[in-house]
């Protein structure tokens, strides 16, 4: 499009001379044809929609099934471009291609994929989180409106981290390690400017509306009346990120609820119960972003309800859960959950999570630990990542074994790649500072190696009033831990 070739100006042209890049990123024909119709509406009949989308045959595919899934199936199936826009509406189909288009370019342009995908479905699903709360709770502004304005509204961010992998990285980083908030970070790292400052300047470049420009605001006050049309917009849109956004960081929801319940006329519950359907209906057409819909399961308990004997995961809320016993069925459900999800694209901690939990609820280990090995300088460490059973995520992450000493248990099962069972209260098995987290307890160590070298740990242990692993029990830990392998193995050829 005309736009891509102009040069950026101001701000935005410093930020992009800074990474090297003299042109913005250009949105496709389709994208632009798209907008168009949203703001030429009056003017235009369906069958102008009809005519782009057909103009590409994986968009109208996409569209097809989207009509035909169990979330908007009116009972008989779609078979043209011009059925779909009949029955599901000139606007819930221009929004739905508007999607797809978008995040067609952006998954081509990137090369983080796993991260892009991350973003893509976070912000397609607060889109649908928005236009469903506003059909249904009746507040006055257009739901195609709510519908865009929640899905650009991280815009910055998602350019940030397609554009500029590696800024975007160290932004991060930053957060995690400075332990400042991400605003502060950004400006930091973009010469004073926020990723919401960044949508801006990009929205303005790409023509994009005024209202989605102003519901870019990230700290919106309440609308002044009922028919403040932009105040809801920047409403709907701040609080159908951050609701998605939270529910997948498992943060506390209830600030953002006491801000927006009274409102949007929304409560948890319901707003969970519209994510639960539109999870399903994008799981139709997006099969290049199958990790963020993996991630969602996991927010939202799905996988935790699919996966053998259930589970509610308050680890991962700061609480810690009890003793599991030896259960066969459960270790046979997991093995063939886990070789299922080897089999298509997946995300490596969503992957650890389920195994850790199998060998929690299934093997019957009291505490499960996933360490991965840390290399800073010249020191070497094992990190937790993720715990199950009687340790808190917290916890876990909390977790640090160093590797200077070589008679410790872990440097020893790291170094040899062997299984190793510690029994409690062996005297200088692990470092002092970890002596009371190990005592009275009898510790498996099951080291996760590729080319004979040790990048990660699987640390179990059982209380001194326990029996001793059977080897059935030890069986099952073994094929848990070559599935970690071979997950490893598969991420790194990909």
């Amino acid at each position: 499009m005309s736009e891509s070739k102009r040069k950026p100006s101001g701000k935005l042209a410093e930020i992009f001379a800074k990474i090297n890049m003299s042109d913005l990123p250009a949105m496709s024909s389709h994208v632009q044809e798209i907008l168009d119709l949203t703001s030429n509406k009056k003017y235009l009949k369906h069958e102008h929609l009809t005519k782009i989308v057909l103009q590409d045959y994986s968009l109208t595919n996409k569209v097809l099934q989207f009509a035909n899934s169990a979330y908007y199936s009116p009972g008989q199936k779609v078979a043209t471009v011009s059925m779909a826009v009949a029955i599901l509406g000139f606007d819930t189909v221009r929004d739905l291609c508007l999607a797809i288009a978008l995040f067609d370019d952006f998954i081509q342009a990137g090369i983080e994929k796993e991260a892009i995908s991350k973003l893509l479905i976070r912000s397609f699903l607060s889109a649908m989180l928005a236009r469903e709360i506003v059909s249904t709770r009746f507040i006055r502004i257009l739901p195609e409106e709510a519908f865009i304005c929640s899905l650009m509204r991280n815009l910055g961010r998602m350019v940030a981290c397609i554009y500029f992998p590696a800024l975007f990285q160290d932004i991060e980083r930053e957060v995690v390690e400075a332990d400042i908030s991400e605003e502060d970070a950004t400006r930091k790292f973009l010469d004073g400017m926020t990723f919401p400052e960044l949508g801006v300047e990009l929205a303005k470049f790409w023509n994009l509306t005024d209202t989605v420009i102003a519901s870019m605001d990230t700290d919106p006050p309440k609308p002044e009346s009922e028919d403040d049309e932009i105040g809801y917009l920047k409403n709907m849109a701040d609080f159908s990120n951050r609701f998605v956004d939270g529910l997948c960081g498992n943060n506390s929801l209830e600030p953002l609820l006491l801000k927006y319940s009274e409102i949007l006329l929304v409560d948890e519950a319901g707003a969970i119960d519209i994510l639960e359907n539109t999870a399903e209906a994008s799981a139709v057409i997006f099969d290049s972003i199958r990790f963020g819909l993996q991630e969602l399961e996991e927010c939202r308990g799905k996988e935790n309800l699919e996966a053998p004997g259930g589970s509610d995961h308050e680890s991962d809320k700061g609480e810690v859960q009890g003793k599991a016993d030896f259960n066969e069925q459960l270790v046979n459900e997991y093995s063939l959950k886990l070789s299922q999800t080897l089999m298509a694209p997946f995300k490596l901690e969503h992957f650890f999570s389920l195994l850790a939990e199998a060998l929690w609820k299934g093997v019957g280990f009291d505490r499960v630990l996933l360490l991965m090995l840390k290399i800073q300088g010249s020191e070497k460490y094992m990190k937790g990542l993720i715990g199950r059973g009687e340790i808190s995520q917290e916890e876990a992450k909390k977790f640090l074994h160093p590797l200077e000493k070589v008679d410790h248990a872990v440097v020893r099962a790291l170094k040899g790649c062997k299984d190793m069972v510690v029994p409690e209260n062996t005297q200088g098995a692990f470092p002092e500072e970890l002596e009371q987290f190990v005592s009275s307890r009898t510790v498996y160590l099951f080291p996760i190696c590729l080319r004979k070298k040790g990048v990660a740990l699987l640390y179990m242990d059982t209380k001194s009033d326990q029996p001793a692993l059977t080897k059935k029990q030890i069986k099952y830990t073994r094929m848990f831990r070559d599935l970690a392998v071979k997950a490893i193995m598969r991420k790194d050829k990909a």
